[in-house]
């Protein structure tokens, strides 16, 4: 029996700012006999968090199950077999820091490790395909965190960087430099470049702020620097602080740990066609609300259009908006683009038909993993149209598609594509968006996603092939899940391999589950061709199952028309906010062998050819209608 324990860390800087614990080893160990294994399970981390000595770790190294290293966004995996000889109790949690922060360039002096506990957990183990598995999520709280770099002799800076003008929007791309107003010279404590939510982080050592300019003499009299920023964009000055800032309350003297909002309105002007922009999904739903066109926009749940409409997504579905070819804020600089996908959570006891699943993947993480899976496509994507000189006319067109490559990324700045001359032949084009010698029109599009990949084709159950089984119920088991998604746009500076723009859908439904809908008449059962004599009502059974239906209805006609309508059969109609109507089932439990049905009155119908027909529609946007119908006859 394999145990597999995932689980994500971090450390809060300050509230506003947690720094994943990249880098770092993950310990699990036994518990000491004698200990209080229920007392300790069920203790609140706040109070059992405790920095260790180095007497303390070599007390309990005996007892170490396994260990582990966490990737750049804090993320760890166990795989306990019986070689751990493991058996599903509970352990206590320690992490080793013996990392350099990330930023931080290595020194002669390397930050001192520490070992810390955060707690003794007994995991909800719970069944999956791969064995037991178990997760846990913790961020170390502030007071501890910055206690912990202290202990490591280290300092860091954590920033958001936004317009002053209301509503504050972040700046990204823009370099960051701090430096301590020093008496007789300033010194460079790091610099950092603004993420695309603002933010960036900067760690230094003592170090960077004791030196003088004269050797043997530290005029650094008190505990920390005097922190004032310089702030550029594209090699302009957007924000310049003096010395007279860094004597100010919160930043003289600071603390290991420094929490700041800066903000300015001196941004150069950038055309919005040069700034990378996820706008909309299958060319019409907003991935950021629009209150112009509200019917546009995506439901709370992840729906999308009106409440009415609430439309879901299920094979390719393109992605619309614009990325430029270069990065605006370093000229020389190309951009990459892809999108990355993870699965919201059920809450306990997991996965289900009839509930929502409410357990955010957010947030994402910088490169894809167990969880965020790369955002495949359908084909070639239509990107734009090139235009050259095919040796007739100077301004031929030539559609552009792109695929993603093996990581998912689209590099459109610089390639060469070939296309064809007039009179036979080919020539080499060089794309480019530059807006004096440029020869690119864009197309809107991104990316012509494919969500197979993600969710998978489930297939029906195999009794629906049989038209015998109309009227049976599907199980739970056999049931369509709702699967629900978020997206993000990730744009990347080619050269240094730092994003520079991100955008998020937190909520979106997709679906390639097979909608179910078949009917059958009892007194058919036996021949389908017999005519119907003798009797003043038949039976009729039906199925239908779908996680996103829109309607499914039933009528009788012959040749002159409807005999029986449909406001007099079974049938159902999805309603505003009602997202887990699927349909239903007539009965029998068990069809082929019990009677039953819904009785439908036929003693006032004349001899004559009929049609039991079935319409169905699910949710899924520009798809998914069905029918069905038996032909009988009535002598």
């Amino acid at each position: 029996m394999s145990y597999i324990f995932k689980g994500r860390l971090c450390g809060y800087i300050c509230d506003e700012c947690p720094d994943p614990l990249s880098r770092v080893n993950v310990r699990i160990y036994r518990l000491a006999k004698g200990r209080n294994i229920t007392a300790l399970a069920v203790a609140d981390p706040r109070h059992t968090f405790s920095i260790l000595s180095d007497g303390d770790v070599s007390e309990k190294r005996s007892l170490l199950i396994a260990e582990t290293e966490t990737d750049d966004n804090g993320n760890f995996s166990f795989e306990l077999t019986e070689k751990e000889k493991y058996n599903g109790e509970a352990f206590e949690i320690d992490v080793y820091c013996g990392n350099v922060p990330r930023g931080l360039k290595p020194g002669p002096e390397p930050p001192p490790p520490v070992q810390f506990s955060i707690t003794t957990l007994q995991p909800m183990w719970r069944e999956s395909r791969a064995g037991l598995t178990a997760a846990f999520e913790y961020c170390v709280p502030a007071r501890y965190w910055c206690a912990l770099l202290a202990r490591r002799r280290l300092w860091v800076i954590c920033g958001k960087l936004t317009t002053c003008a209301q509503p504050q929007q972040p700046i990204a791309g823009a370099e960051v430099e701090a430096f301590d107003a020093d008496w007789l010279q300033d010194d460079a404590l790091g610099v950092a470049t603004s993420g695309a939510d603002g933010r960036f982080i900067i760690y230094y050592t003592r170090a960077k702020f004791e030196p003088t300019i004269f050797p043997g003499i530290n005029l650094e009299w008190f505990g920390g620097p005097d922190v004032y920023f310089i702030v550029k964009f594209a090699g302009t000055p957007i924000l310049t602080e003096g010395q007279a800032q860094g004597r100010t309350p919160g930043r003289e003297n600071a603390h290991h740990c420094l929490c700041v909002h800066l903000c300015t309105d001196k941004l150069p002007h950038t055309p919005p066609e040069k700034t990378p922009h996820w706008t909309k999904i299958a060319g019409r739903f907003n991935v950021q609300d629009d209150l112009s066109a509200p019917n546009d926009n995506f439901l709370p749940e992840g729906y999308a259009g009106s409440p009415a409409e609430a439309y879901v997504f299920g094979g390719g579905v393109m992605l619309n908006g614009n990325c430029p070819f270069k990065n605006v804020a370093s000229p020389t600089h190309g951009l990459k683009y892809r999108f990355l996908a993870a699965e919201w959570g059920y809450s306990a006891p997991g996965p289900r038909p009839g509930v929502m699943p409410t357990v955010t993947p957010l947030p994402a993480p910088a490169e894809p993993n167990a969880t965020w899976k790369v955002v495949t496509a359908t084909g070639g994507t239509w990107v734009g149209d090139v235009y050259y000189n095919n040796g007739l006319n100077p301004f031929a067109k030539m559609s552009v598609y792109i695929s993603p490559d093996a990581d998912g990324w689209i590099h459109l700045d610089g390639i060469s594509v070939t296309a064809p001359l007039f009179g036979g032949g080919t020539t080499s084009v060089v794309l480019s968006d530059d807006p004096f010698t440029g020869n690119w029109v864009r197309s809107g599009n991104l990316l012509a996603m494919n969500t197979v990949p993600l969710t998978g084709s489930p297939p029906a159950p195999p009794w629906v092939g049989d038209r015998k089984n109309a009227g049976r119920s599907l199980t739970d088991a056999e049931k369509a899940i709702i699967r629900r998604f978020t997206l993000v746009f990730q744009v990347r500076d080619v050269v240094t391999n730092t994003d520079i723009f991100i955008d998020v859908r937190d909520s979106i439904i997709f679906d390639n589950s097979p909608a179910v809908g078949f009917i059958n008449i009892e007194q058919m059962m036996s021949n389908q061709c017999n005519p119907i004599s003798g009797i003043s009502s038949i039976n009729v059974r039906y199925t239908v199952d779908h996680p996103h239906l829109r309607y499914f209805h039933l009528w009788i006609k012959n040749n002159p028309g409807i005999v029986h309508n449909e406001a007099s059969m079974p049938g159902g109609d999805f309603a505003p906010g009602s997202f887990f109507f699927r349909g239903g089932a007539s009965g029998p439990a068990d069809p082929p062998n019990d009677p039953g049905g819904v009785p439908v009155d036929i003693s006032a119908d004349p001899p004559c050819a009929y049609a039991l027909k079935l319409r169905y529609s699910t949710r899924l946007y520009l798809t998914g209608e069905g029918s069905d119908e038996v032909l009988y006859c009535i002598e």
